[in-house]
């Protein structure tokens, strides 16, 4: 199986994350009891054996994740908005760029397609601590293209962080250190609590339930930070209500890009073909 992406926007060039790179850089988590917690939740909803599933990682960073699952099978796939794990020869990058994983700027009009031009559908997508990176000006249209590419008995398994600048530090105590650590992370840029995010945008196009998984790409608390994250599963939502909305969403959001255009990947790739000659020798 293969995957085409469409979009004009290759390098998420207006994030944080592309200025000033942490995840890119030294992120490459991957776990094996997470993948099998995701091939036993298929097979015990579907009751039968583990199948091949088809899975989609945002914010995929070196991408290992995305090797392991297609290593036990699957047709996985990965997107990244930042260029920095091929400069760095992450082994999923020199073996699946550009087949697997891709560099895309979610953030603006993409869009996921087969060989055959069919829009390509999923039935995981998963995003670990990446949604809260994302500006609040594309959440409605990420939400509505993620609606678009999970198939109708698909899941959403994430984990979102509600500390960053714009999280309202009013709603924590005094004296907590949850106020300075709020403030320090300039990655994120969309923090709101998990009863917001359902309410804001979940809600519009997903279910909402209690994450069923024992695996987990990331800890659900950092003891050093005395910070924490919340992990949820998401399902469709399939009345004619949402699809009606995500192509109103959609053509919106997209008209407003229509013949802009971002950098061309051939300007960072110049970089790369240095890196990679280097690497070599």
């Amino acid at each position: 199986m293969t995957m085409k992406v469409k979009t004009n926007f290759v390098f998420a060039e207006e994030s944080p994350d592309f200025l000033e790179p942490v995840g890119a850089l030294y992120d490459d988590t991957t776990d094996q009891k997470y993948i099998e917690s995701i091939e036993d939740y298929f097979s015990e909803k579907e009751g039968g054996d583990r199948r091949p599933l088809t899975t989609l990682e945002l914010g995929c960073a070196g991408g290992r994740i995305v090797k392991d699952l297609v290593e036990r099978g699957h047709d996985s796939y990965g997107l990244e908005g930042a260029p920095y794990p091929l400069f760095m020869a992450r082994p999923a990058w020199l073996e699946y760029y550009n087949t697997r994983i891709f560099n895309c700027d979610i953030s603006k009009p993409f869009k996921l397609l087969e060989d055959d031009g069919t829009l390509k559908t999923f039935d995981v997508i998963s995003h670990w601590e990446f949604l809260e990176h994302l500006s609040p000006s594309c959440l409605d249209y990420f939400h509505a293209r993620l609606w678009t590419h999970l198939k109708p008995d698909g899941s959403i398994f994430c984990g979102v962080s509600p500390w960053g600048r714009s999280l309202n530090r009013d709603r924590i105590d005094e004296g907590s250190p949850l106020k300075t650590h709020a403030m320090d992370n300039i990655h994120h840029q969309s923090c709101f609590w998990e009863d917001e995010w359902e309410k804001l945008y979940w809600n519009q196009y997903f279910n909402v339930h209690e994450y069923p998984l024992e695996g987990k790409l990331r800890k659900d608390w950092n003891e050093e930070l005395n910070l924490g994250s919340y992990y949820i599963h998401l399902t469709r939502k399939n009345d004619d209500k949402q699809h009606k909305l995500a192509n109103e969403t959609i053509t919106k959001y997209e008209k407003k890009y229509e013949n802009k255009m971002g950098h061309k990947k051939e300007d960072l790739m110049v970089g790369y073909e240095a890196f990679r000659l280097g690497f070599k020798n």
